[in-house]
């Protein structure tokens, strides 16, 4: 019988070290926002399992073929007539020739990264421009899923007629909390600035503008416009706005920004005349000044201070290259600087705002889920549902019992 000393493996006897096992992956709280069961509250937990625990692969900058716009409504001028591109369909690129130019694409279908370059390392293809942070295109297709369990019209049932419009809102609600948890994290608040471009520019957004209380709607884009200008200068303070930035599509993402500036004064701040005053910037003898809604000259000056492309689109309105002032070095200067009034902004929001998003939420805050559907129980589903019935039931409500979450056509 062989001796204990012979026993040894073949990793001691060539004195190798065996790797030491890979750690557990870590388990993260359900954030207090959302109730035990939601799709929502399974959606956040499920982001930050998959990414919180590979940080490496979070911010890995990855592409799209396209803009994620299935759903927009491009004019196409030969037949004069608006062409509906429903979820699930392809549009071909010149379909979009109006946002992005379609030579540039690689392939003209895309069908997620099977033959298609989405999801492909944008170290591979340094020319497209469509690109975002592998985190940023998670939590933005979350975002449109968070979006269609706020929709009754989905789940065939009534409630009140404003709830996808305000269910739009409080997902992007969540969002600014996002933001402002995150913030510390100059990359995580990124993310939350790519999603923002890419989703406020689609379909999914455009119901909160019909809501009836559009005051509240024109407060929040104009929120919005101050949480990316104050990125742009919590970044100008870590030396990350330039050219040849590690942010790899920094042009790319001002550029849609800037579009979403002329959407937010055309959707609500030029019909309802607000946010058109000039604000203060700085201190008062410095003379700097910048208006609310055009936070479109901001981003044109500093991608014109710092010598960024504003690349992507091609109908971003022209910068006159004049307007739009900067914060100077003293008025940016150390980690709790508000130069743009972003933080100012976002707690005058939630006094404001922070009395439930409907009158089905009573709780005194911003965000939450009080308008995602799957988070009411099956009663309350049954008496809004149009044939008396819970719209949830068997392998799709266990499926949300269990962590899980639920797409919709």
């Amino acid at each position: 019988m062989p001796s204990r000393a012979a026993k040894r493996t073949a990793s001691e006897a060539l004195d190798i070290d065996e790797p030491s096992p890979a750690p557990a992956a870590k388990k993260f709280p359900r954030n207090k926002r959302y109730a035990k069961i939601s799709v929502s509250g399974n959606l956040d937990t499920i982001y930050l399992e998959e990414f919180k625990n590979k940080p490496q692969e979070a911010y890995n900058y990855i592409c799209l073929c396209s803009l994620p716009f299935p759903d927009r409504e491009p004019y196409d001028p030969k037949k004069d007539k608006t062409i509906v591109w429903r979820s699930g369909e392809t549009p071909p690129p010149e379909a979009f020739a109006d946002f992005y130019d379609a030579e540039d694409d690689e392939d003209d279908a895309c069908d997620g990264g099977d033959t298609c370059i989405c999801t492909k390392p944008a170290t591979a293809h340094p020319n497209h421009k469509w690109i975002m942070t592998a985190a940023a295109r998670l939590k933005y297709f979350q975002t449109r899923i968070n979006c269609d369990i706020r929709n009754p019209e989905l789940f065939d049932m009534y409630t009140f007629n404003d709830h996808a419009g305000y269910g739009v809102i409080e997902v992007i609600e969540n969002l600014l909390l996002d933001y402002e948890a995150a913030k510390e994290d100059w990359q995580e608040q990124w993310v939350i600035c790519e999603t923002l471009a890419y989703f406020l520019l689609g379909s999914g957004a455009s119901s909160m503008f019909g809501v009836d209380d559009s005051e509240k709607v024109a407060s929040l884009c104009l929120l919005l416009g101050r949480l990316f200008i104050h990125t742009l200068s919590h970044l100008q303070r870590l030396d990350l706005l330039s050219s040849t930035s590690e942010i790899t599509n920094l042009g790319t993402i001002m550029a849609l920004w800037n579009s979403i500036s002329s959407m937010i004064q055309d959707e609500v701040c030029l019909p309802l005349g607000l946010g058109m005053e000039e604000e203060q910037l700085g201190l008062k003898r410095e003379k700097k000044v910048f208006t609310p809604s055009l936070f479109n000259e901001n981003i044109s000056r500093y991608a014109e201070e710092y010598g960024i492309e504003l690349n992507g689109l091609k109908n971003m309105e022209p910068w006159n290259g004049e307007d739009g002032d900067l914060p100077s070095e003293s008025a940016n200067k150390g980690a709790k600087s508000d130069p743009w009034k972003f933080w100012k902004g976002l707690r005058e929001y939630k006094k404001d705002y922070a009395v439930g998003a409907t009158m089905l939420s009573t709780v005194k805050k911003i965000g939450g889920d009080a308008l995602d559907l799957t988070s009411w129980s099956p009663m309350e589903r049954e008496e809004k549902s149009y044939d008396g019935k819970d719209p949830l039931k068997g392998d799709a409500l266990e499926n949300i019992k269990s962590g899980g979450f639920i797409q919709l056509a």
